[in-house]
Formats: C-alpha cells, sequence, structure tokens
C-alpha cells in the first residue's frame, strides 16, 4: 500500500507539531514531522534505540554531545542509543523531516529538564548528607548536583519540593498601571476563520487586587491542506518589581512554550521583548491603539533580535 500523509496515521505532539506514522512496529519506526518556527524538543536520549533524522526542508539545529550542527534539506544525522541530543526549529519557517528509529522509541525515552539559574544556585547548596535524610539513597546510586552548563554531561537528579509555603512580609505597594488601561478589557478579533484566517478574543484585567495582570487568549484556526485545525489557548501575567513598578511579563500556552518578556508602554503603544536565549528566536509582541475601541496585535520572531519577521498580525475591537 502506498502512505502519504493524507492516509498515514497522524498525531500532534509539543508546541502544535504535527508528525505522521509511515511505518510503525516495535522493530521499526518511521516517521515524518513538522516543527514549527521557535520550537525546541527537550534534551533526553533513549537506552535501547538508534535514530537517523533525515530533513526534507528547513534548518534544524542538532545539539548533540555538547555541540549544535546546523542540518540543511538533505542532509542527515545519526544518533546512537544513549546520545543526549535534541532537534530544534530557531528559524522562521516550518522544519520538516523524517526520523528513523530501529528498534521503535516507544517507552524508551529519558527527558533531561533544564534548570534556570535560580534553581541551580539553589541545588549547589545542597549536599549529600541532606538528601539522605529526606531520600532513598541506596549505595550503589550515582548522585551528582550539576549546574546548567554540565548538566548535559552529568546524571541530573530531579528533587520534588512538596507542601512548602512561604510567608513574606513587605510594605504595601501601589502599583501603577496607567499605561495599560487603554488595553484592559474584553477584545474581539476580526479573523473570519476561513483558511489560514485565526477567529478567537482576549481579554486583559487585574487579578490579586490590582498586583498583577492577567491577560487570558483564545484563537481558533481552521484546518489547511498542510495541517489540521487547531486551537490555541494561552495566559500571560504582567508583574512588577519590588518597588511596584510593572516590568516583566511570563507567557505560557497549551503548545507547552514559555516565554519571559520585558516590556516598553507608551499611552497609546504596548511592546514586549522576549529575552535571549542560544539557538531560540527572539519575540516580539506589540499592541498598538488605534482609537478607543480598535487596535492592531502584531507577533514577530527574529534570528538575531535584530531583524524581526512578521509571524501573525491583526486587528481586534473592543466588545
Amino acid at each position: 500500500m502506498i502512505v502519504t500523509i493524507d492516509n498515514a496515521e497522524h498525531y500532534t505532539w509539543g508546541a502544535a507539531n504535527d508528525g505522521w506514522h509511515l511505518l510503525k512496529s516495535k522493530g521499526l519506526s518511521v516517521i515524518m514531522e513538522r516543527m514549527n518556527p521557535g520550537v525546541s524538543e527537550v534534551m533526553h536520549c533513549h537506552q535501547n534505540s538508534q535514530q537517523v533524522f533525515f530533513i526534507l526542508s528547513g534548518i534544524a539545529d542538532f545539539e548533540m554531545d555538547g555541540k549544535v550542527e546546523k542540518l540543511m534539506a538533505n542532509q542527515s544525522i545519526r544518533v546512537s542509543p544513549k546520545k543526549l541530543h535534541r532537534i530544534s526549529n530557531s528559524h522562521l519557517e516550518d522544519l520538516r523531516f523524517i526520523l528513523v528509529s530501529e528498534p521503535s522509541v516507544h517507552r524508551d525515552r529519558i527527558e533531561i529538564l533544564d534548570y534556570t539559574s535560580e534553581q541551580s544556585e539553589y541545588l549547589k547548596t545542597l549536599n549529600l548528607e541532606w538528601l539522605e535524610k529526606y531520600f532513598s539513597i541506596e549505595p550503589n546510586d550515582s548522585v551528582q548536583l550539576s549546574t546548567k552548563n554540565t548538566q548535559m554531561k552529568n546524571l541530573l537528579l530531579l528533587i520534588p519540593v512538596c507542601c512548602m509555603t512561604v510567608s513574606l512580609s513587605f510594605g504595601q505597594t501601589y502599583t501603577d498601571w496607567s499605561k495599560f488601561k487603554w488595553l484592559m478589557g474584553e477584545w474581539a478579533g476580526e479573523g473570519s476563520g476561513k483558511p489560514g484566517e485565526g477567529k478567537g478574543s482576549f481579554s486583559l484585567k487585574e487579578d490579586l487586587g490590582g498586583k498583577i495582570l492577567v491577560r487570558k487568549n483564545y484563537t481558533e484556526y481552521p484546518a489547511t491542506k498542510d495541517r489540521p485545525a487547531t486551537i490555541h489557548n494561552d495566559l500571560m501575567v504582567v508583574y512588577t518589581d519590588f518597588s511596584g513598578t510593572p516590568s516583566k511579563a511570563i507567557y505560557f500556552d497549551n503548545e507547552g512554550h514559555t516565554i519571559n518578556y520585558t516590556f516598553h508602554a507608551t499611552e497609546k503603544s504596548i511592546v514586549f521583548i522576549s529575552e535571549k536565549i542560544p539557538h531560540v528566536p527572539v519575540f516580539r509582541l506589540t499592541y498598538e491603539m488605534i482609537d478607543a475601541t480598535t487596535l492592531n496585535i502584531r507577533f514577530e520572531m527574529s534570528e538575531d533580535g535584530n531583524t524581526f519577521m512578521i509571524y501573525t498580525a491583526g486587528k481586534c475591537i473592543r466588545k
């Protein structure tokens, strides 16, 4: 039987990426995958499986053995069992590739979680005596606390922190959200919901007694010839520094993205810029007031943080 993406078993993974099973068996797996721009796998390895990645289109950033290689169309790379690796798409176009695994990687995946700098500093203060007091450590266990720079070469210990409540007492501060007032409320997008046009809405409201702003967004993208229909939900929290000055934001979505932003706000525009991370695009989210009931939204991406390309843009009307 001839197998194509039209009749192959389809699945989605990570940040709304697509995959198609061209061959699915215990001994051998062949899949075609499509990665969105700005997406990166979690660093991981396979105990028994070897893999070959063959790039069909786009540019892949492939990390293995502490090095990052750029793979172009019609290039491939082999990954041996137990090799830590990940594939990323830090570019502005979709990445498509064939992945061959022998045997199948089903239930054969060990993921390595990145530490933030704060977590790394905290973990370095722990010691084996403390761990033995609260966790079961057998005589033959290998335990090493690693920083982010050495985590790819060492075993990582993931430590759950449960039932911990910390009460902090600070003087009350006033939060000045005046530059956000024009953006607060509920807004509806002008997208028609036709192929290529998302349809949705968002809201921006104060929360926690006015100490933070919470933006919630919902968008439906209809199916196209290349991808199925999807629903996008995201939440962004705008917060202040210790002086009460609005300064940062953090973004989460149902596709697995987390983005840390700083921003600049005027009376008629707010621009969010993401932090620079190696092999990940820089994102820029802009709101511009047209009048009291209309605004423009623009989401852009950049490979170098200087030259930006529009990824999505649209107009919203106040409800």
